[in-house]
């Protein structure tokens, strides 16, 4: 198993909003963690997170750098999420690192998405994520 080379494809189907491409790679037991929308468990419940994520973000882009090994089967790389807010409707930049973790059979069994804040930027992320949380619960 190349987990270099599966974490490019998964964040190539995701950069074009290939969901099914996305979802392929999934474990059925998978977990997904993020700062940004909480904590899912298993395919089904990820892909449904997935699909109400991107329709309420249309234009939502990843820029990935500085992939790198964080264990024998988990590569994790910088990102810079840009697109516009689904609350207040403007542009919105975030800054953060993903891990991926893959099962022995190259399925995603978990992802971790954890946030950086500039400085001066801790009260309003704070406020941000939870209307961003409240906007995808309302789409779930």
């Amino acid at each position: 198993m190349n987990a270099m080379a599966l974490a490019r494809r998964y964040t190539g189907y995701a950069n074009t909003y290939n969901l099914d491409g996305c979802e392929s790679m999934f474990a059925e037991d998978m977990v997904y963690v993020s700062d940004g929308v909480g904590v899912h468990a298993g395919r089904v419940a990820i892909r449904a997170m997935m699909d109400a994520f991107f329709a309420i973000r249309p234009d939502l882009h990843w820029d990935e750098s500085n992939y790198r090994l964080a264990g024998p089967d988990a590569v994790a790389f910088d990102f810079v999420m840009t697109g516009t807010d689904p609350v207040a409707g403007g542009p919105f930049r975030r800054v953060g690192v993903e891990t991926i973790y893959f099962n022995p059979d190259g399925k995603i069994g978990r992802i971790e998405v954890k946030g950086r804040l500039g400085s001066g930027e801790k009260g309003r992320e704070g406020d941000r994520e939870k209307a961003e949380k409240a906007a995808l619960q309302s789409v779930l």
